[in-house]
């Protein structure tokens, strides 16, 4: 039950709130006052639309406005809507007591349980009889729960649905079925004329098989064949016979290379054979003679002499006793001072000449051995590089025994005897076989065609079982709507109304027998409001809340569905819509 409504910027009014109670109420007041405006309100408030469906409806926005806002109070929760002119409505929920969230259409579309044409339907007295027939029968089978599946099972017993196939969207599988159709139409022309070609070949050759090969060529070409098989078993004979002989040489070959590689590696190792270790003992003496050679000359060398210099008085008087010295005296000790010194001078002159000498000596004996030393050295490293030569060679030696011993010549037996044919065997064997790969050809074409005609004839039957069974799924597709209309023709019961399903939609009389076109307006609208009660009767979720615009046209209304009812009169002498419950 919706309880109060606010609107803001919303077609002709500002801002205004209305309550409302259960059971009827009418909404009073002049032309263009805003009793449709409370219709509009209720439907752009649960699905963003006017009240023809028409989506993004910037015309519901007050001209001197860029936004308007729908708020619906229900008994049970609050939907509010804004709009901005030229974007998308959003729209808030809220249940009583819990927060309130943002949803998508879609999925407030989901909570209510119905489209808008569902709703439109049920709530909007007489929406229903405007719809266009084809809609009409999609809000009659999504009111009455028509199963459709069940509806197609009955029209097409056991028919299995192809995938691309969705009955809850007939325009799109009734397109998809057109096209598979064509193409099916086309296919079929396409194979019947390869039919019709492959036929055609079948008919020139049919002649042709048999009129070049006769079983006496085919005797004489096995004949052939088998002095074929021969000459080729001799050349494969003689081929393995000269690879044979070929191999035999080369083994020979490699044994007399084995052979004089070897005589030459023994004549180097004989001549390394001679190469001794030099005498290590021996180079020890020469070291200690050396040494004792040295040890006596360094004997020989002479000692550093050390001089002593003799007094010589300078003074008169001697620094000693005091006594005076006399020249004579001193003359004399100055000769005896300088005699010692020539004397030390000479002595120093024959020690260090001495002991040059020994040095000399010292040198050529250590110059004598280090020279004995190397010799010895390069003798020692000669004998090592010499040794190493030896292994080498010795190496080598036995590689090659090994390869001496593993050569092992083929026997080789006679060569073999080529076998005798007839003259020009060879042309005659091509001949035949030409005229056998012709019949082949001819007999294998035939074969071909006819398994390419027997396929073809296959796919064409498939393919026109298929384009039967297409079309007839196109066809009943098409009947759907009709036949659930006829499948729902029993519970379309209306006090006062007579309702049957016609071929493209639904026929509604009353009574009398006069149909609902030509009833008056006030019969209409009472013909309409039952229609929108049996609606709701029938639907799940219905909202059980009606609207009836210009309800001043019925004289009475009686036996009002439950739920609420919005009866919108015109009243001229007020100046604003006004809300009575009756």
């Amino acid at each position: 039950m919706i309880t109060r409504i606010y609107v803001k910027n919303f077609r002709g009014i500002t801002e205004r709130t209305f309550n409302f109670k259960n059971g009827a109420s009418a909404i009073q007041g002049p032309n263009e006052a805003g009793k449709t405006t409370i219709k509009e309100a209720i439907v752009f408030g649960l699905f963003g639309v006017d009240s023809y469906a028409t989506k993004n409806p910037n015309h519901l926005i007050q001209d001197t406005a860029t936004q308007t806002t729908v708020v619906i109070e229900t008994d049970k929760a609050v939907f509010e809507r804004r709009k901005k002119t030229g974007a998308p409505s959003d729209v808030k929920f809220n249940r009583l007591g819990h927060p309130q969230v943002s949803m998508t259409q879609t999925e407030l579309t989901a909570m209510l349980g119905m489209e808008v044409e569902e709703f439109l339907s049920m709530f909007n007295v007489g929406y229903f009889m405007r719809l266009p027939e084809d809609k009409q029968k999609v809000v009659l089978a999504k009111t009455f729960q028509v199963d459709r599946a069940s509806v197609f099972a009955n029209m097409v017993p056991g028919y299995v649905l192809p995938k691309a196939v969705d009955l809850n969207n007939l325009k799109a599988s009734i397109t998809f079925c057109e096209k598979e159709r064509r193409a099916l139409n086309n296919s079929i022309q396409s194979l019947q004329g390869s039919l019709n070609t492959s036929r055609e070949q079948l008919t020139r050759i049919e002649g042709m098989v048999g009129a070049q090969y006769t079983p006496e060529d085919e005797a004489k070409l096995n004949s052939l064949s088998a002095c074929e098989e021969l000459s080729a078993q001799y050349e494969r004979d003689l081929t393995r016979y000269n690879h044979l002989t070929t191999e035999v040489t080369r083994k020979e070959e490699e044994l007399k290379s084995i052979d004089a590689e070897l005589k030459t590696l023994n004549l180097q190792l004989s001549a390394l054979v001679a190469v001794t270790m030099p005498d290590a003992e021996k180079l020890k003496e020469i070291e200690n003679d050396n040494q004792k050679k040295a040890d006596a000359i360094l004997n020989k060398k002479l000692p550093k002499p050390q001089f002593t210099a003799l007094r010589v008085v300078d003074e008169d008087n001697c620094n000693r006793c005091g006594q005076r010295v006399i020249e004579s005296v001193k003359a004399r000790m100055k000769a005896d001072a300088d005699q010692a010194l020539i004397t030390f001078n000479n002595l120093e002159r024959e020690v260090v000449t001495t002991n040059m000498a020994l040095d000399d000596q010292l040198k050529s004996l250590s110059d004598e051995l280090t020279k004995v030393r190397s010799q010895f050295s390069s003798r020692v490293s000669e004998f090592n590089r010499y040794s190493d030569q030896k292994n080498l060679l010795t190496s080598k030696i036995e590689a090659n025994v090994k390869r001496m011993r593993a050569v092992q010549i083929p026997n080789l037996t006679g060569a073999p005897e080529k076998p005798q044919f007839p003259d020009g065997w060879k042309e005659t064997l091509q001949n035949l076989r030409t005229a056998r790969h012709a019949y082949t050809s001819v007999k294998s074409e035939k074969t071909l065609l006819t398994s390419k005609i027997e396929q073809l004839e296959k796919e064409i039957a498939e393919k026109s079982e298929q384009h039967r069974k297409i079309s007839v799924l196109e066809e009943t597709l098409k009947k759907l709507p009709d036949a659930e209309l006829m499948a729902l023709s029993h519970q379309l019961v209306v006090p006062g109304l007579n309702i049957k399903p016609k071929e493209g939609g639904i026929e509604v009389r009353d009574t009398r027998g006069i149909p609902y076109q030509s009833l008056s307006d006030g019969r209409k609208m009472k013909a309409d409001l039952a229609l929108s009660a049996l609606f709701q009767s029938k639907h799940k979720r219905a909202p059980h809340f009606y609207f009836v615009d210009n309800a001043d046209l019925v004289d009475r209304f009686e036996g009002f569905p439950s739920g609420q009812v919005f009866l919108a009169e015109v009243k001229d002498d007020l100046k604003e819509v006004q809300i009575i419950s009756l």
